[in-house]
């Protein structure tokens, strides 16, 4: 019982320690006097990279207003990522959305927008946190990596990273997930993405998103839905497969389970 009790009291101390070290940096399109490590917003960083870099593993970024759409950082071959989360972090938008952009980049003339020069919105290691971006305007390469290079043009995320309340727009893949490729998605949007397979996502698990007017040469979506209350993914009938292979649907959702799913699926 003793041994128990040190136990607990050792974890909740290493917990409170944690806790304690952690810290907020801050990020401002606008901001005249970055100074590291960026803990307040009259010296926080100008570029949501620069606070990233700066940061720890368990540290929080906060993003206020603009449009990010300066800079890349190659994680791997020769594909830049507009923002790269490498670590266990946490980087959070002030006010959502609709006031926050991470802006790619798709090359003019090139298939879709991909090619040499393209720019990934997002890039996020495992464990790693996004939330309350639009994601806009992200492209990849057509050559190198297949899954690092050449997939997932709104965010490339390895298995265990978490994107929430966000919207994924205007986003094209030359070969997997014009918006996402692999990650879990809560309360999110994919409209108007494009890629070879999974014009909207593929490899990912989805939470209440919804999924709008995405295209793909083959399979639209292919994620995880969970039955765990609540997983009220909407999948409309806009998204399209440019060219239908017979015998398979242009939307496939595999359920981890049936009972219990609140999800609507309609196809066409």
């Amino acid at each position: 019982m003793r041994h128990r009790l040190h136990r607990l009291v050792w974890a909740l101390f290493t917990s409170v320690l944690v806790n304690a070290s952690a810290t907020v940096l801050h990020v401002d399109l606008h901001s005249t006097n970055a100074i590291p490590p960026y803990t307040n917003w009259s010296t926080a960083a100008l570029t949501i990279q620069d606070a990233v870099d700066a940061a720890k593993p368990g540290d929080t970024v906060l993003v206020t207003n603009g449009v990010y759409q300066t800079g890349g950082r190659v994680v791997y071959g020769s594909m830049a990522n507009r923002v790269a989360v490498t670590k266990a972090l946490t980087v959070q938008s002030v006010n959502g959305p609709s006031a926050t952009v991470i802006r790619g980049y798709q090359v003019p003339g090139g298939p879709y927008g991909d090619g040499e020069g393209a720019v990934r919105c997002a890039y996020l290691a495992d464990n790693a946190v996004l939330i309350g971006f639009t994601l806009t305007n992200g492209a990849t390469r057509t050559a190198g990596g297949f899954g690092e290079e050449q997939c997932g043009a709104g965010a490339w995320c390895a298995p265990s990273a978490v994107v929430s309340n966000c919207v994924l727009t205007g986003n094209s893949a030359w070969n997997y997930g014009g918006a996402a490729f692999q990650g879990t998605f809560n309360n999110c949007t994919f409209i108007t993405n494009l890629a070879f397979r999974g014009g909207a996502a593929i490899f990912s698990t989805l939470n209440s998103c919804l999924v709008l007017s995405n295209w793909a040469e083959r399979l639209v979506l292919l994620c995880y839905v969970p039955a765990a209350h609540p997983a009220d993914c909407r999948i409309c009938s806009e998204n399209r497969e440019l060219h239908r292979i017979p015998g398979v649907t242009d939307i496939q959702v595999h359920w981890r389970t049936q009972k219990r799913n609140r999800v609507i699926l309609a196809s066409r």
